[in-house]
């Protein structure tokens, strides 16, 4: 699991995976398509899932916590 200033963010295989999954497609037929077993699909699918959860959960903390983005844009170029 690769981590950014922000926290966790997504693997290129979940990237993908929420990409085909967005497309219609289930997971046995992403599973074929990337040539990895369904169980896996699901699962990556699932951590997927859980992490953009995680990261709604905390920009949704920091709306009504009042924090303020500016600063942090202003440093990282935003």
């Amino acid at each position: 699991m690769q981590k950014g200033s922000g926290g966790m963010v997504l693997t290129e295989r979940e990237r993908r995976i929420l990409e085909l999954a967005n497309q219609g497609l289930s997971d046995y037929k992403i599973a074929r398509k990337l040539n990895i077993n369904p169980p896996t699909v699901s699962r990556l699918h699932k951590n997927a899932q859980r992490k953009l959860a995680y990261a709604i959960a905390d920009i949704e903390w920091a709306t009504k916590t009042g924090l303020d983005f500016s600063e942090f844009d202003a440093e990282n170029g935003g």
